[in-house]
């Protein structure tokens, strides 16, 4: 018979409802959270890397610039990666030619401008 009033089975009955409930948002909000937060713990050097990946329209990406490399001087590309020479941003490409020697390139992002890399001293 129920008169209205909750005994003491039913109010620890709906005490624990409430407090699964409770519990079951806190863990599924906590691991929404860490799921959103894992791109922005990344270490700044991967950030820095997928920028220079991912270079704007006007310039040559990765792609554009290996093949650019190999249509100048033949043979097969061994590398390439992002490289700054005398302050432009560019690729170093380094490529196996058909003779058997090793050049390093480097491939200039806005102008497409294909050059021997220079060695430093």
């Amino acid at each position: 018979m129920s008169d209205g009033t909750l005994n003491h089975r039913e109010s620890r009955c709906s005490t624990g409802w409430v407090a699964g409930m409770f519990r079951s948002v806190s863990v599924s909000l906590a691991l929404a959270l860490t799921v959103a937060l894992i791109p922005a713990l990344a270490s700044p050097w991967e950030a820095e890397d997928r920028q220079r990946l991912q270079a704007p329209s006007t310039e040559l990406n990765i792609d554009q610039a290996a093949s650019r490399a190999q249509q100048r001087y033949g043979g097969q590309l061994i590398s390439i990666r992002p490289a700054e020479q005398d302050g432009r941003h560019g690729w170093q490409a380094t490529v196996l030619l058909d003779n058997g020697r090793v050049k390093t390139l480097f491939v200039e992002a806005r102008s497409g401008a294909v050059v021997e890399r220079r060695r430093r001293n």
